[in-house]
């Protein structure tokens, strides 16, 4: 008799009520209409007005899967706090949290499987945009592993931001404050941490002093956008290469100079890493028991 693999059941049930809704259906409609209306018309513009294209000249169609690609991660920065901000927070409003804690269901069980069930959903417009992008991969200047690590980009983003929200979910009683709090870090990770960085370097530079090793410049691997630059800097060069851009902020960083080639790495293990933190955190505070822990019974 074969094993049957146990899924985890609250992702069991948030994956089919999220499917079934006219909702999911609509989004999923708009999202790919949304980039089918800006493949074509950068077709036409790159084709249709200058048939010198033709000849081979794909430079523009190349900037058509760093525009798509941009849009799915930006995609991500956007609906990934709205959906998991409120995963454990609307339990608590509909009063349904505590039922849902008294089942056989361990907090971290919950957790993990309102997450999974929020990046499943991301994956589904992310997976379902793929036959558009491929219009660039049939052309030339992409290969399939492009494909593949442009996926992977997005869930291991959906994954760091959503544990966020997932954190405040739990932090939070309604889901109001939750979200608010979420789309905070998500855009002091995003942007805030590039102004960070610019404004040390500001203050480096009014201080007449010299970073030498340029080691604030760590704060960036937090950055789901600077990742995103760096995977389309490994892929084909587009624009100016990861460590060129950090560096024309204003320092001279040894250390950019000589992680700029692994960064995508870096970034993702670092990400991944404190995704899993996040969790495990939120799944403590969600544990009813964790006041009572440690103390011995009268």
């Amino acid at each position: 008799m074969g094993m049957k693999m146990k899924i985890n059941p609250v992702y069991k049930n948030e994956l089919k009520m999220n499917v079934r809704t006219m909702k999911t259906s609509f989004v999923l409609l708009g999202y790919n209409g949304m980039l089918m209306i800006i493949g074509i018309l950068t077709f036409y513009i790159v084709f249709g007005s200058n048939p010198s294209y033709s000849r081979g000249n794909y430079g523009e169609v190349l900037a058509l899967y760093c525009l798509i690609t941009m849009l799915e991660v930006g995609m991500v920065l956007f609906v990934v706090p709205a959906l998991t901000s409120g995963a454990i927070a609307g339990e608590r409003e509909k009063q349904t949290l505590e039922i849902l804690l008294t089942t056989t269901l361990k907090p971290r069980q919950i957790v993990w499987g309102k997450l999974a069930s929020s990046i499943s959903l991301l994956l589904l417009l992310v997976i379902s945009s793929l036959p558009i992008v491929s219009i660039v991969f049939s052309i030339g200047g992409i290969e399939f592993k492009d494909l593949i690590q442009l996926v992977f980009t997005a869930t291991i983003t959906s994954f760091y931001i959503g544990s966020i929200g997932i954190y405040f979910s739990t932090l939070f009683k309604r889901s109001i404050p939750a979200t608010i709090a979420t789309y905070g870090i998500t855009l002091l990770v995003s942007v805030g941490t590039i102004f960070i960085l610019a404004l040390i370097y500001q203050i480096a530079q009014g201080n007449e002093t010299t970073v030498k090793t340029g080691a604030e410049v760590i704060i960036l691997l937090l950055n789901p956008i600077v990742t995103l630059l760096s995977m389309l800097s490994v892929q084909y060069g587009a624009g100016s290469s990861l460590g060129d851009f950090l560096l024309s902020l204003g320092n001279n960083s040894v250390i950019m100079n000589e992680w700029a080639g692994y960064w995508f790495i870096l970034s993702v293990i670092v990400q991944i890493v404190i995704g899993i933190i996040i969790m495990e955190c939120a799944a403590r505070r969600l544990d009813p028991n964790r006041n009572n822990k440690g103390k011995k019974p009268l």
